[in-house]
């Protein structure tokens, strides 16, 4: 997987985010390069500015922008990447990036200053395949604009800045805001000016000075911006983080947001102070923030001047109570919200992600042989079987069947199967097989079993079967233990021949396979990956099956065909090739463990 990423041009907040980003994906399963706008943007003005005072030749932004970025053209030409990710896009010319997309990558922007510059943004965005935006309003803007895979994807906390450390007077306080003084938080400040100025006070940003009680908190106000290292540590220094958004009023647009869409979701301060491990109040003013954070129990928020003035009091007053929050804030900041979370979720959406996740050797593919009787591979499905981590003593057999993969599991060395079982036929033969059998309903039974009770739970062609897995998946969650996995198997609805069929008009129920008649839910590979992601886990392996020979040149052909209607994934000739997926995945909390011991 190939990602070559077009930071922003910009300095400041930008140039910070842009860092975080290439980072983050130096450290992910793929080839990455960067693109460096910024560096070439300084390189063109200065030359061109040399033209302008030697030879009176003009240019404007719009000129500067054309010749910085034409030599990425060539970058791509040269690299072939799978995605051209560009951070806020502004300065890329619209026609480059179609371009970009005419040589083959697929094309993503992500969005960082919506909604206040959401007027220029929707200019551009729309050449990209797929848009980004950090706030959920945007979202219905770009698609009345004509956009139409666009997502929600706010920004994040990066660990290995934003963490809890150890910091000296100097960025120790009571209360701490960093930001710049827009109206709504100089009229804040000034209405609760005089109880703040008997606390260990700390302001810093711009533009204080236009602050009607100035003169009373001035002694706290340094008055000029900090990097993303040193704001980290006054968020850890401080006993109280103020986390104040923008305001909704037109000072607070630059003049970009003429639409004056109202922005909805949490700013980036939100998940750097909880990595930082601070303690924060926040402005009710962002309807999304509770999606992120439960308010009362990992950030707190208030509603009104002498709200805010009695909670900073309270929180003061209960130092243990406010480092829980502090501490639960900054748990899920590293279970949810870092950006590799954020990028995950991007190279899902763009299929990139996908081909790392199924780019199978071709000695790995698992291919039935498609003489072999489906009854003796419904009995003991050997890939599945093969793909069950080794060393695993106790396993749950959801939808056991006969019990067949039971008892060769126990004859790998597992020392307690237990199966769940609807048909009471088969589970009367499945419990001469294992050690226990459940007759009933799957999604209904209520499981005898203590938490953390098994190391694995198999999953064997019935989750398709069911009316929630969703639900199923999350309920059973509580029986895994820590550091156990989950096997399951499931039939892809995306199979050429289904596919097929489907064009030719035909959908026929059979007893077995993608169509079968007991399937209540139909699922893709990505729909798969995030099934098990919205129920909380991790997929860490997939195996493709095809129980039949594929004509795969015929598969290439018909992706060729269709291609000038850019419809189908760049993976689609792969994935479409089998007919089921078998995979491993893991509770979600296990990679944060694993992240969190890493940075320690």
């Amino acid at each position: 997987m190939k990602i070559l990423f077009v930071n922003s041009g910009s300095t400041t907040f930008h140039a910070a985010i842009d860092s975080y980003v290439f980072k983050t994906l130096q450290k992910m399963d793929c080839e990455v390069r960067q693109f460096d706008l910024f560096g070439h943007l300084k390189y063109f003005n200065k030359a061109m500015g040399l033209a302008k005072e030697s030879y009176g030749i003009d240019y404007d932004g719009p000129t500067l922008g054309r010749y910085a970025a034409a030599p990425l053209l060539s970058e791509v030409d040269q690299f072939q990447p799978d995605l051209v990710m560009a951070m806020h896009g502004a300065f890329l010319p619209r026609k480059l990036v179609e371009t970009v997309r005419r040589l083959g990558s697929t094309t993503a922007v992500w969005v960082v200053d919506d909604p206040y510059e959401i007027d220029n943004a929707i200019v551009y965005a729309g050449s990209y395949d797929h848009i980004f935006t950090v706030d959920s309003s945007a979202v219905s803007i770009y698609k009345a604009h004509g956009c139409t895979n666009v997502f929600h994807l706010p920004l994040a906390a990066y660990p290995p800045v934003h963490r809890q450390k150890t910091v000296s007077a100097r960025y120790q306080s009571d209360v701490c805001f960093i930001g710049s003084a827009f109206h709504n938080r100089v009229k804040l400040f000034d209405e609760i000016a005089d109880y703040l100025s008997t606390l260990n006070l700390k302001i810093i940003g711009q533009w204080w000075e236009k602050l009607e009680s100035f003169s009373k908190l001035e002694p706290f106000i340094a008055n000029d911006t900090v990097g993303p290292g040193e704001a980290a540590s006054y968020y850890s220094g401080a006993k109280i983080n103020l986390n104040l958004h923008r305001g909704s009023d037109a000072s607070a647009h630059f003049e970009g947001n003429k639409l004056e869409v109202k922005a909805e979701s949490p700013n980036n301060r939100t998940f750097e102070i909880a990595g930082c491990g601070g303690f924060q109040i926040v402005d009710n003013m962002r309807e999304d923030l509770g999606k992120y954070f439960t308010i009362g129990q990992e950030i707190e928020v208030f509603e009104s001047p002498q709200d805010l003035v009695e909670k900073i009091k309270h929180y003061l007053g209960h130092p243990d109570k406010r480092l829980g929050i502090a501490k639960n804030a900054a748990n899920r900041s590293y279970e949810e919200h870092t950006f590799k979370d954020r990028l995950e979720f991007m190279l899902d959406v763009t299929g990139i992600s996908v081909r790392k996740r199924t780019s199978f050797q071709v000695n790995e593919i698992s291919r039935i042989s498609q003489n072999k009787s489906h009854e003796d591979y419904w009995q003991v499905n050997q890939v599945l079987l093969r793909m069950v981590p080794d060393g695993v003593k106790k396993v749950l057999d959801v939808g056991c069947k006969t019990g067949h993969l039971g008892k060769s599991l126990k004859e790998k060395g597992a020392k307690e199967v237990v199966g769940i079982e609807p048909s009471i036929e088969l589970a009367q033969e499945a419990e001469h097989q294992l050690d226990q059998v459940i007759i009933g309903d799957i999604e209904a039974s209520t499981l005898p079993f203590s938490d953390d009770h098994f190391d694995c739970i198999v999953y064997g062609d019935v989750l398709q079967q069911l009316k929630d897995p969703w639900k199923v998946l999350r309920d059973h969650k509580k029986l895994l233990r820590d550091g156990g996995h989950i096997v399951g198997c499931i039939h892809n609805i995306a199979y050429y021949p289904v596919i097929k069929d489907l064009l030719a008009g035909r959908w026929r129920y059979e007893k077995s396979g993608a169509p079968d008649h007991a399937h209540l839910r139909f699922f893709t590979i990505d729909g798969i990956v995030k099934m098990f992601d919205d129920a909380g886990y991790e997929v860490v392996d997939i195996t493709g099956c095809a129980y039949e020979e594929i004509d795969e040149e015929e598969i290439r052909k018909f992706a060729e065909f269709l291609r000038p209607l850019d419809l189908l994934p760049k993976n689609f000739p792969s994935m479409s090739s089998f007919a089921q997926f078998v995979l491993v995945a893991r509770d979600k909390k296990e990679q944060s463990v694993e992240r969190r011991a890493n940075l320690q």
